[in-house]
């Protein structure tokens, strides 16, 4: 549930059980989803305009370049290393398709997509692009191309959820997923966050 205000206090908490961080460590960061969420679910629906959706995504590109200064911050003087990854466009997750049919007459699948590249165009352009200190993979790209693609990524569905609990609970294959679910092929574990698979294609990014 972690949104990218979060980030400082998560790295704090990090610092107290382990110690400072030098250049010899590496960090990941892949934080955000639950900020665009937020803000849909309780900012743009409650107004569903135009002016309210420019309201957002200005919020968001806000959060975005405050996040990537956070990190860009922390590898000055000797500091950590990072991987940074994108977050995936929400108006392509299973539970941005829901929203889109639940609300026709809204255009959700548009405003999602603005609201993700918003924060994603901003965390990108606030990190110095030098290359030397930190790394950016784009899970958005890796999600849209394995939509546009699936059988050139080895998956066979891309569109539903194959979890039957609750996250982090997917683990029993018996018991855990839906009827004819199949995590190796799957591309979406539950309604907003992926599947081992597409993990493990990020991990190899």
């Amino acid at each position: 549930d972690a949104k990218s205000a979060d980030f400082v206090t998560q790295v704090a908490e990090a610092r107290v059980k382990h110690g400072e961080f030098g250049c010899k460590d590496l960090m990941s960061v892949l934080i955000g989803v639950n900020d665009v969420i937020d803000l849909y679910e309780n900012v743009y629906l409650a107004n569903p305009t135009p002016s309210t959706a420019n309201a957002v995504t200005s919020e968001l590109s806000a959060r975005g370049t405050r996040l990537g200064q956070e990190i860009a911050a922390l590898t000055a003087n000797n500091g950590p290393n990072f991987i940074v990854s994108t977050i995936p466009r929400i108006n392509q997750t299973p539970y941005g398709r829901q929203q889109a049919a639940l609300r026709p007459d809204l255009n959700v699948s548009n405003v999602l997509s603005q609201f993700s590249d918003a924060f994603n165009t901003a965390l990108r352009t606030s990190i110095p692009n030098d290359g030397s200190r930190w790394g950016l993979v784009e899970l958005d790209a890796i999600v849209n191309a394995a939509i546009n693609n699936p059988e050139g990524y080895g998956l066979k569905n891309v569109r539903n959820v194959v979890c039957a609990v609750d996250l982090p609970f997917c683990d029993n294959v018996a018991a855990d997923l839906v009827t004819n679910g199949n995590p190796d092929t799957w591309l979406w574990a539950s309604d907003r966050w992926i599947g081992w698979q597409p993990h493990s294609r990020l991990g190899s990014f």
